[in-house]
């Protein structure tokens, strides 16, 4: 039988995040010794080829959550948590994970849980850092600016982190919501000593979460990458912007072009021209060349 909280050490760790992005907070998790106590109780248990074949994919995915087998590990999870949120690519095809392979993931998701249960409470507040969907996030921003909450994409089994520093450098927005604990289905570096290719693997403070609980994000949540101010600073006090986080808008607006979105409603064109208006201000006091690839870039997306 796998160890229970009560059996587990704790310990601090650092996340691998660049010295220069905040001060350190680490992060409790389970110590060396009890993360592979975790391992070692599963295996003798269940066997070294079942344990890989859950394990497997979800160290995989800690290089890539793009690969199948990061759709091969979340459709297992998926399943066992009764989440409708489809899986990453849409792949609704059916998988049979044998019992053992399922009680090993459930008795991952309950140590995760319990870990966090006692180390942060019922509640956990988490991040997410967003690239992809990252423009369309903006473009609603722009269009819909009296919205209280956005949906947001959100596979069955969705990446996030506790530490907000991690989330900055992953996205083009960060994301921040609070969630039930219930809602986080793994926890991987706070409860498995993960190995790449024999080295521990890059920690994050990463928790996987039920893409049902985290579907749409309040406007306020919506954050820049770098000072995690609001972006709808954006709309309400454009000229307040650092010159970062008008490079920031920048860069979205530029990747909203790129993928044919439209901001052409009166809001949406008034809020875009008043914040190029701040911008060109900031910019002539600043080293900042694309002031007319932005110009060109608004007038595509306002229609105009």
């Amino acid at each position: 039988m796998a160890p229970t909280v009560a059996d587990l050490e704790y310990a601090k760790i650092l996340p691998d995040v660049d010295s220069e992005s905040g001060p350190e907070r680490p992060y409790a998790a389970l110590d060396d010794e009890s993360q592979t106590a975790v391992i070692n109780d599963l295996e003798e248990e269940f066997g070294s080829d079942t344990l890989n074949s859950v394990l497997g994919p979800l160290w995989d995915w800690k290089r890539s959550s793009y690969g199948n087998y990061a759709k091969t590990h979340e459709r297992l999870f998926r399943g066992l948590h009764g989440i409708d949120a489809p899986p990453r690519n849409g792949d609704l095809r059916a998988i049979s994970p044998t019992e053992q392979q399922l009680e090993i993931a459930s008795r991952l998701s309950t140590l995760s849980q319990d870990f966090l249960r006692e180390t942060y409470g019922d509640r956990i507040t988490v991040f997410r850092g967003i690239t992809r969907t990252a423009p369309t996030v903006l473009a609603e921003l722009f269009e819909k600016p009296d919205c209280s909450e956005y949906a947001i994409d959100a596979t069955a089994v969705t990446n996030y982190t506790t530490d907000i520093r991690v989330a900055g450098e992953y996205g083009l927005i960060v994301l921040t919501q609070q969630i039930d604990v219930d809602d986080i289905v793994l926890a991987p570096d706070f409860i498995l000593k993960l190995h790449d290719d024999g080295e521990v693997a890059y920690r994050d403070a990463e928790v996987r979460v039920n893409g049902d609980a985290v579907g749409s994000v309040s406007r306020s949540n919506i954050l820049f990458p770098s000072s995690f101010n609001p972006i709808d600073r954006v709309l309400k006090s454009p000229e307040r912007l650092s010159m970062t986080e008008h490079e920031e808008v920048a860069t979205l607006v530029l990747e909203a072009t790129k993928r044919e979105l439209q901001m052409s409603g009166p809001d949406a064109r008034r809020s875009l021209w008043n914040w190029f208006d701040c911008l060109v201000d900031v910019a002539g006091l600043q080293d900042f060349d694309m002031i007319d690839t932005v110009d060109e870039s608004i007038r595509e997306l306002c229609g105009e």
